[in-house]
């Protein structure tokens, strides 16, 4: 068992909820003393009615005193219990919360390279779920063993008073539960741990048919029966092992059972000696098969309670690894104001688990205020390298400086705070137009002017003013009945947004306008190189027209810069950059129909 997790759990859950932590303490005490309390009143009463009815002129008031006595202690028994549910089920809710929102912030603070880790995926599945059930179990069990261990004594302590041999069976009869429910317990976590690839499959295949784009593109490619079919063989094979373990179980405690049944029989028949021989009452005689059978449910209840505490410690010792991992460095430097910019020296980077370079030894500089075109073919490391620069990445080798401070000595906050972005994969907020651009900088104070005028610069404002409530109209379908906007519309919101960062330094554009035609494309360059020249701009992207528009342009391929300059001088050239620029330029002005030229 994990000793260690199961007291940090507690720990953890004693920093949430005191008063209920003491509350408990109390409960659990007297709930353990009230079973042998309510015991002993209900032999007095059976031997008090018992001697009314062979007595026929003897007093009505111990009996009723008694008969009282025994329903307050059972109406306060109900009671407690009530109340400790309630009170179970309020820091449970409070429990979740705050474990779920340690999930969320870690999550915030690891580094970007675990997300390409399956094994990491794998266990943030396995911690999902109701944690605040999960990490107040072991506690709720201690508090049940507590409980248990109190009535046990009691019972014992009276069994013993009428025959020592009751004790002693009623003890071994919790032993055999608390083997097997340790054992299946053990066998359910790794079980669990086992089938985590599938389940996550499983859940991922059925999500496909929930998104409105997969379920577009699954009909038109009829792939509903194959998906379906994945999907059933993943289930089933989860539930097939499952159900095995399952039956195994269900098949021991058939045997547990029973062998509670033999010690009963057992207890049963030396109470029948002990009544042959005449030594207990009528009273004694209901008391003790009572107190038998409450005493084998406290230590089947102990027993329980132990293997579940055992099973427990397994998901938390699983949930506090995950809060255990290493988090990226946010102390250090403030981000440098670019006047000399930015240099990148020797920089190679591979991904995790992987022994290819995606980047590799790659020197350029930036001054500051320049517009960097950076352009390759797919797979050429252009984004690897923007997200090495971003911080997102920790390089293999090489070093990045910003005005000669090195990127590993600057805060990470200040770091971002000072760049603006914008992916090509881009996100789609289902919120209105207004909060999917404030989100670009959402510590900015909100002015509607800035608003405006990040959205006429990205183009953005000619549609979003025909929207039936403008700024304030709810985009997508997920969670209103909202606006559906073209991919170029969503396009220039993204843009609006990475704009809307003022602050920024550097801009950093990834395929920002694939979705646009190339002449809105080049416009929209334009607008941007306009209206930001107090910016360091650095573009990424496949449409050669807008990389006329760079002061340099960096041409990388197979993670390596084999080219760089001004566009003329790459032209002049006659490399790759000629070759890529060319061959655009031909099949635009074969297709334009009349339209104007590339260039």
């Amino acid at each position: 068992m994990n000793i260690t997790e199961i007291f940090r759990a507690m720990s953890y859950v004693h920093k949430i909820g005191k008063t209920w932590v003491y509350l408990s303490v109390f409960f659990t005490i007297l709930l353990g003393l009230l079973p042998v309390s309510i015991l002993i009143v209900t032999k007095d009463l059976v031997n008090e009615v018992s001697n009314l009815i062979t007595n026929t002129g003897s007093d009505y008031t111990s009996s009723l005193i008694l008969l009282i006595t025994l329903f307050i202690m059972m109406t306060v028994n109900s009671i407690i219990k009530h109340i400790q549910s309630y009170l179970d089920n309020k820091i449970q809710v409070k429990l979740d919360h705050n474990l779920k929102y340690k999930i969320s912030e870690k999550l915030s603070k690891i580094p970007y390279s675990k997300y390409d880790d399956t094994d990491f995926h794998h266990h943030l599945n396995r911690i999902q779920g109701n944690q605040g059930q999960k990490f107040l179990s072991p506690l709720d069990n201690v508090f049940i063993i507590i409980q248990s261990f109190i009535t046990s004594i009691s019972l014992i302590w009276f069994l013993v008073s009428i025959h020592w041999s009751l004790a002693i069976i009623s003890l071994i009869s919790g032993l055999p539960i608390l083997v097997v429910k340790s054992v299946f317990g053990n066998k359910s976590f790794w079980l669990s741990l086992l089938q985590t690839p599938r389940a996550r499959e499983a859940n991922y295949i059925q999500r496909l048919f929930l998104n409105r784009e997969y379920a577009k593109e699954i009909r038109l490619f009829n792939l509903e029966n194959y998906f379906i079919s994945r999907w059933s063989r993943k289930y089933l094979k989860n539930a097939e092992e499952s159900l095995n373990l399952l039956r195994r179980q269900k098949f021991s405690f058939i045997g547990l059972d029973s062998m509670s049944a033999l010690f009963y029989a057992l207890s049963a028949g030396i109470i029948i000696w002990l009544i042959k021989r005449s030594t207990v009452s009528i009273g004694e005689f209901v008391a003790i098969g009572q107190a038998v059978q409450e005493t084998q449910n406290s230590i089947n209840n102990m027993a329980t309670s132990s293997a579940q505490i055992y099973e427990n410690s397994l998901y938390i010792k699983d949930y506090f690894s995950f809060l255990d991992y290493e988090e990226e460095v946010y102390n250090g430097k403030s981000f440098p104001k670019l006047n000399e910019g930015i240099m990148i020296n020797d920089l190679s980077f591979s991904y995790p688990l992987s022994n290819k370079k995606v980047i590799n030894n790659i020197n350029i500089s930036f001054k500051a205020g320049e517009r960097i075109a950076i352009v390759g073919d797919n797979g050429s490391g252009k984004t690897t390298l923007i997200k090495c620069l971003l911080g997102l990445y920790k390089p293999n080798k090489g070093e990045i400086f910003f005005d000669n401070v090195p990127i590993q000595q600057i805060n990470k906050t200040s770091l971002r705070d000072n760049f603006s972005v914008i992916f090509q994969d881009y996100l789609k907020y289902s919120f209105t137009v207004r909060e999917n651009i404030q989100l670009g900088d959402i510590k900015r104070k909100f002015q509607k002017e800035d608003l405006y005028k990040v959205t006429k610069k990205s183009g953005a404002d000619k549609f979003i003013n025909n929207l039936p409530e403008g700024y304030e109209t709810y985009l997508g379908k997920q969670l209103r009945i909202g606006e559906d906007l073209s991919g170029g519309q969503w396009q220039k919101i993204a843009l609006a947004r990475a704009l809307y960062k003022n602050d920024s330094q550097v801009l950093i554009f990834d395929e920002p306008t694939s979705s646009l035609d190339p002449i809105s494309e080049i416009a929209a360059f334009n607008s941007i190189c306009e209206q930001t020249k107090d910016k360091t701009l650095i573009f990424i992207s496949h449409r050669m027209a807008a990389t006329t528009l760079a002061d340099k342009i960096i041409v990388l391929k197979d993670g390596e810069v084999v080219e760089s300059g001004t566009h003329d001088k790459l032209m002049s050239n006659y490399g790759i950059y000629y070759n890529m620029f060319k061959k655009q330029s031909d099949w635009f002005n074969e297709n334009s129909n009349g339209v104007e030229s590339f260039v």
